[in-house]
């Protein structure tokens, strides 16, 4: 009886064994990847560029960076090209994974893999996307879905001058606004725009 015990007992830890080692294959190997259903955007054009930098940490983007946030949000205009700067945080794999819709979807790019970004903490990588769908994007981590996930909001471009429809029986002066009130306020909203490159909340 005793020997059926110990034998159980070794049965028992060969299978945890063989368990641990087929989820960290997985984890090391299964989300590389490059694409889920978006287009890569190297042939499309842009206005602008934008540099982001997320530290990559198992408790969420840019954990326990001293000033940030979690997970951040990050605001750009259509048409804008971000470069993302991932640079590894802790010692977990990590991949950086986009979606066009508000939460993580089967639709997505990933754009930075595992077999990109090392487990070696400072280790960095860059890779770039242009976000000309206007709305809500996700970015998350494949291995890290529930911590690792925040929002790029894409907003509409600005426009810089006024366009009045001339079959329109009113215009903005008819209203109280005028023309340059109109321009003042789009060029205050595209200066905020500019000058920080990306709005990041």
């Amino acid at each position: 009886m005793a020997e059926r015990t110990i034998s159980s007992g070794i049965l028992f830890g060969v299978v945890i064994i063989i368990l641990m080692f087929g989820g960290l294959y997985y984890m090391l190997s299964a989300p590389t990847t490059l694409n889920g259903g978006l287009i890569e955007s190297s042939s499309m054009s842009y206005t602008k560029t934008v540099n982001v930098t997320l530290y990559a940490n198992a408790l969420g983007w840019d954990y326990g960076i001293k000033g940030d946030t979690v997970n951040p949000t990050i605001n750009v205009t259509a048409g804008t090209r971000i470069i993302f700067t991932v640079i590894e945080d802790d010692t977990a794999p990590h991949t950086l994974t986009i979606a066009d819709s508000s939460k993580e979807s089967s639709t997505h790019l990933t754009l930075i893999t595992t077999s990109q970004l090392t487990t070696t903490i400072g280790h960095t990588v860059v890779a770039s996307y242009i976000f000309d769908k206007v709305g809500p994007w996700t970015y998350w981590c494949e291995i890290h879905p529930t911590t690792m996930f925040g929002t790029i909001n894409v907003l509409p471009a600005a426009k810089t001058s006024a366009q009045v429809n001339s079959n329109s029986q009113l215009n903005p002066g008819q209203i109280g606004i005028s023309h340059n009130t109109v321009n003042s306020l789009n060029s205050i909203f595209q200066d905020l725009l500019d000058s920080s490159g990306a709005l990041v909340a």
